[in-house]
């Protein structure tokens, strides 16, 4: 059944592209040769840069 959740699901670019129209910051890493993929980011600060 592994194979086929890796065909069905293909990596997390999808969850990433997600969270990032969801206005998060994001980056996407691939692991053990593109077998495994993982999401990180963080929600942007509400303070804009130009805020000293």
């Amino acid at each position: 059944m592994i194979g086929t959740y890796i065909r069905n699901f293909e990596s997390s670019a999808h969850m990433a592209e997600a969270l990032r129209d969801a206005g998060l910051t994001v980056s996407l890493k691939k692991h053990v040769f593109g077998c495994a993929t993982s999401v990180a980011g963080h929600k942007p600060s509400a303070l804009s840069e130009d805020t000293p």
